[in-house]
C-alpha cells in the first residue's frame, strides 16, 4: 500500500488498522492562533510601548477574540507577506512594513485614531 492510499483511507502505516485524524490541521489552527496573538500583542505594545510583553501578550489574546474579524485580516496579512517572501527573497525587506501597515489598518478599523 502506498502512502497515499494509506492517507486516503485514514490510517497513519503499520499494522494498527484504526483510522487517526490527522494532527497537521490542528498544528495548524494553534499556529494561527500564536500569530494573531502575537501580531496582536505587538500592535497593543506599539501603541503603549510601555507595557511589558507578559501584558501585551494577555491583551493580545483578548484583543484577538473581541475582533475576530480583524484577526482573520491579520492573518491574512500575515499568510500574504510569506507568500511574497516565498515567491522572491529579496522583499523580506519590505515585509515588516506591510504587517505595519496591516495592523495600523485593523487598529483604526476598530476606531483607534492615537497613532
Amino acid at each position: 500500500m502506498s502512502i497515499l492510499a494509506a492517507a486516503r483511507a485514514g490510517r497513519g502505516g503499520g499494522d494498527d488498522p484504526a483510522p487517526r485524524p490527522p494532527a497537521l490541521p490542528l498544528f495548524a489552527e494553534v499556529m494561527a492562533t500564536a500569530v494573531v496573538v502575537v501580531v496582536r500583542a505587538i500592535e497593543v505594545r506599539g501603541l503603549e510601548p510601555a507595557r511589558s510583553w507578559r501584558t501585551a501578550i494577555s491583551d493580545g489574546a483578548r484583543l484577538a477574540l473581541a475582533d475576530p474579524i480583524g484577526s482573520v485580516l491579520l492573518l491574512t496579512a500575515v499568510g500574504l507577506c510569506m507568500t511574497i517572501v516565498w515567491m522572491y527573497t529579496l522583499l523580506v525587506i519590505l515585509a515588516p512594513g506591510l504587517l505595519t501597515f496591516a495592523i495600523v489598518g485593523v487598529a483604526s478599523r476598530r476606531g483607534r485614531t492615537d497613532f
